[in-house]
């Protein structure tokens, strides 16, 4: 028998039915209102100042401000606690997909209310990438990476460097470095007290894998098991962080409410792992731990936030739906009810207040309007009050705001706690400015009024070791088999050195571009060829998505050559065993190149091409550079130095 329906309950269905459509309504309008944003001048100055005002009252009083559409992805997926903003050089940024590209750009806040600017600095091209940034004091890492095993999908770690005064990001030479030969799931990073950087990501099954790098990210170890249970068990989700001792990786499995946490003390090479274990009722379960050192408000422990299972075990609505966990260095937990089930709070971020001596706790929320919530705790007792806490961000007219974000680095009263999120209705980036203490002194960013050339790669390999494995952004086309490492020229510079294979063949070596846009693409590399004899070698190829648009290629007779559509053509000698720079100039929009050919030393010039047909005229993207040994005996190889890609 159908139970018959109570007025109450009724009135409740039409009021619900009522919301959906003033909140659907209010989208509509959204739509309506055209582009979102507005251009500034210069190349990079686009402005979203979000969508606050549309013309009509909220349902509810907004909270916080609204920023750039986020039509791809939402700002933190997967099972690790996962990081977008930062705050350096007195403001604040934020790592955001670009509306137009989908891919992802770095960003920054114009004030304590928005709007957030493109810098127009690109980070990660690909719009399905998953990231986790680091700001150190000196430089910001990010390790990006889509969740495919396809190379194209390869974890990347690029480095920036920002200039405080002219308010602008640039990507340091050699990077980004791709440090997996396929897509991972969840990946996070965290620096070590003696420098290290290490990155800790989940695989299929669950499984947790930790790669690290004692170069300032530049040369980075293969993948390794996560010591313990770790390798075996499947995790549901995780967190890592940095101590005083090394790192931490805080983990449950999916099917125990045992909570686990993997150290690593001492250097990456010969320290050591350790895992303790303890019980927490009701951890089992889904989302990600989020860990952060004890600093004054738990001295010597571990804090996490985690989210309880308790509320599917049991009707009550008083049971605890977060915790706070102060784990200590034997692995002794002891906990603190954050929240509990009738507050409806979900997927918390924990951020710690040093001056301040409090825990900070970050969450959504499971109701129809949706919000950000910040509950607060202070040392020693950790108590929290019961209730939701204080709704931090709330933006009504682009639906609910889930899955919140918080920065992982030490905070002040100059620079608050900026919270971020996405609305899952109007698929719009949300955040809001919370104070710690006293009234946050951001300098707001100031897009740039005047634009210029746009360096995609640097690649000098000034940096890294003598005889390192070639970086993994390098790769060889079609069979494996070329070794490559880096070595010094006989003017002190270090290059990469490709060599041929044991059966004396060459094979290509190639680097993917991230999407130029607009403009005239220069590709610019200094080549020298080693020995030979056996065939041509490539000192650039430029390629597209259907093959090559251009090459030039050194003879063995010492003859400059490059292929046109009507075949190979050659031109005057070059000196043997000299360093040649290579200068490709492309034109996308008349599918055109220039092409000279110098000697480095004396600026001789060997070849001087004017504008050319691309090989493949139907081709309309400039996608990798390549180079390629000769082919011949043991010893023949080509060395690339100071290669630069540059649009504008």
């Amino acid at each position: 028998m159908i139970p018959r329906a109570v007025p109450g309950a009724r009135l409740a269905g039409v009021a619900l039915v009522l919301l959906v459509g003033c909140l659907v309504a209010a989208q509509s309008l959204v739509s309506a209102l055209g582009p979102e944003g507005i251009s500034a001048t210069g190349r990079h100055a686009r402005v979203d100042p979000g969508i606050d005002d549309v013309g009509r009252p909220p349902l509810v009083r907004p909270v916080g401000f609204s920023g750039p559409s986020n039509a791809t992805v939402e700002p933190s997926t997967g099972s690790a606690d996962a990081t977008q903003q930062w705050y350096a050089g007195g403001r604040w940024w934020a790592l955001l997909a670009d509306p137009d590209s989908g891919g992802f750009h770095i960003w920054g806040l114009g004030g304590s209310g928005g709007p957030w600017i493109d810098t127009g600095v690109t980070v990660d091209e690909r719009s399905n990438a998953r990231s986790d940034v680091l700001w150190t004091g000196s430089h910001l890492y990010v390790v990006s990476s889509g969740g495919r095993s396809y190379r194209s999908e390869a974890a990347r770690v690029a480095r920036f460097s920002l200039d405080a005064a002219a308010q602008r990001w640039s990507l340091d030479p050699d990077f980004p470095v791709a440090v997996t030969d396929g897509g991972i799931d969840s990946p996070v990073i965290a620096a070590a007290p003696d420098g290290a950087v290490w990155i800790v990501y989940q695989i299929a099954g669950g499984g947790l894998r930790s790669i690290s790098s004692t170069s300032d990210g530049l040369v980075w170890s293969a993948p390794a098991v996560v010591p313990g249970p770790a390798s075996l068990l499947p995790t549901s989700g995780f967190g890592l962080t940095a101590d005083a001792a090394g790192i931490a990786i805080v983990w449950r499995s999916r099917t125990t409410d045992t909570l686990r946490v993997t150290t690593h003390r001492g250097p990456v090479d010969g320290g050591t792992w350790d895992t303790v274990s303890t019980t927490v009722y009701g951890l089992g379960g889904e989302g990600p731990i989020s860990v952060r050192p004890g600093g004054t408000v738990a001295p010597g422990a571990l804090l996490a936030t985690a989210s309880l299972t308790l509320a599917k075990r049991s009707s009550s609505s008083l049971v605890p739906s977060i915790a706070l966990l102060v784990i200590q260095p034997d692995g002794h937990t002891s906990v603190r009810v954050v929240s509990r089930a009738s507050d409806g709070l979900t997927e918390p971020r924990l951020v710690i207040d040093d001056a301040r001596r409090r825990a900070i706790v970050v969450a959504g929320s499971e109701d129809g309007l949706g919000a950000i919530y910040v509950k607060e705790a202070e040392a020693p007792d950790l108590q929290f009050e019961p209730g939701r806490g204080e709704a931090r961000v709330r933006q009504p007219v682009v639906g609910p705001v889930g899955r919140p974000t918080v920065p992982d680095q030490v905070l002040d009263q100059r620079s608050g706690l900026l919270l971020l999120a996405t609305a899952t209705l109007g698929r719009r980036y949300v955040a809001g400015l919370v104070p710690l203490g006293g009234t946050p002194k951001i300098s707001p960013y100031v897009a740039a009024t005047s634009g210029g050339p746009v360096t995609l790669v640097h690649d000098s390999f000034d940096e890294r070791p003598l005889g390192a494995p070639a970086p993994a952004s390098w790769y060889v086309r079609g069979r494996t088999g070329s070794h490559s490492t880096t070595t010094a020229l006989d003017r002190g510079a270090r290059a990469m050195e490709i060599d041929v294979d044991r059966s004396g063949r060459g094979r290509e070596r190639c680097r993917d571009l991230p999407p130029p846009g607009d403009g005239i693409i220069t590709v610019t590399a200094d080549v020298l060829v080693r020995g030979g004899g056996g065939a041509d070698a490539h000192l650039l190829t430029v390629r597209g998505s259907g093959g090559a648009l251009l090459s030039a290629r050194l003879s063995r007779r010492g003859d400059i050559g490059w292929l046109a559509a009507q075949g190979h053509r050659r031109s005057a000698g070059a000196s043997t065993g000299s360093l040649l720079r290579v200068v490709a100039r492309l034109d996308p929009a008349q599918r055109t190149y220039r092409l000279s050919v110098s000697d480095a030393a004396t600026g001789a010039v060997a070849l001087d091409l004017p504008d050319t047909p691309w090989l493949d005229g139907s081709d309309t993207v400039v996608e990798a550079v390549c180079v390629t040994p000769p082919g011949g005996p043991p010893g023949t190889a080509i060395l690339v130095d100071d290669l630069q890609v540059v649009v504008g």
